[in-house]
């Protein structure tokens, strides 16, 4: 089995936390490790499903309130959007990751669903995907809150999402430094989504090639491996 690199970033400038998303499979060896040749890490299904799985985690404590409008001990991290179930609230989380691959490459986002989490009472996050080798934007970490449900509550060190990169080779993470050249790459990425936000995929990754923008945001991540 060859090794398939995945370059990954803070969208966050001025974080100094550690926030490498964590490997799935050593989480569950670890977390069952009372039970070695019989736990699920053994299984060859689960593990060839999860062996390019990672997930992220809370790095503080994360509260939010919609009782009397939009409250948060995070103030200008959360934007409120719209709900989509009856009664409901919604939030986007303004603490973001990045992920670029020189090969094709899908990435599968969603909820952390392996964990025990506090936080499920109250909502989801979404899942979804899309190719980071013709697509550079930053995962976009949101919440959607249940049907009647006011407040959002998250403990540090909870799991929060996975990341699962679907490949015959081992993924291996390479942390890379986020430059202006690339926000503002990735910011027009965004910008056109937001411009033209039901062209599907395809066309989509077509600009994006056709850009020759490939080429350019792989030459800055490798000049700025971390």
């Amino acid at each position: 089995m060859g090794l398939n690199t995945i370059y990954w970033a803070s969208f966050n400038q001025d974080t100094n936390m550690n926030l490498e998303p964590k490997s799935l499979i050593r989480d569950m060896a670890f977390s069952q490790s009372g039970h070695v040749g019989h736990n699920q890490v053994s299984c060859p299904a689960i593990r060839d499903k999860h062996t390019n799985t990672f997930f992220s985690t809370f790095p503080y404590n994360l509260e939010v309130n919609f009782e009397q409008g939009l409250e948060t001990n995070k103030g200008g991290l959360i934007e409120e959007r719209i709900g989509l179930y009856k009664d409901s609230h919604a939030f986007d989380w303004h603490f973001k990751r990045i992920f670029f691959s020189s090969v094709p490459q899908v990435m599968e986002t969603s909820p952390a669903f392996l964990h025990k989490t506090s936080y499920s009472k109250y909502g989801h996050a979404p899942s979804g995907a899309f190719d980071i080798n013709r697509w550079f934007r930053p995962s976009a970490p949101s919440f959607q809150l249940w049907s009647g449900v006011k407040q959002f509550k998250a403990s540090e060190g909870e799991a929060h999402l996975y990341f699962n990169f679907p490949s015959n080779e081992k993924v291996v993470l390479q942390e890379f430094k986020m430059t202006d050249t690339l926000y503002r790459i990735s910011a027009a990425n965004i910008m056109h989504k937001q411009h033209i936000p039901k062209e599907n995929l395809n066309n989509l990754y077509e600009r994006f090639t056709r850009s020759g923008l490939q080429k350019k945001v792989l030459s800055e991540i490798k000049a700025n491996l971390a």
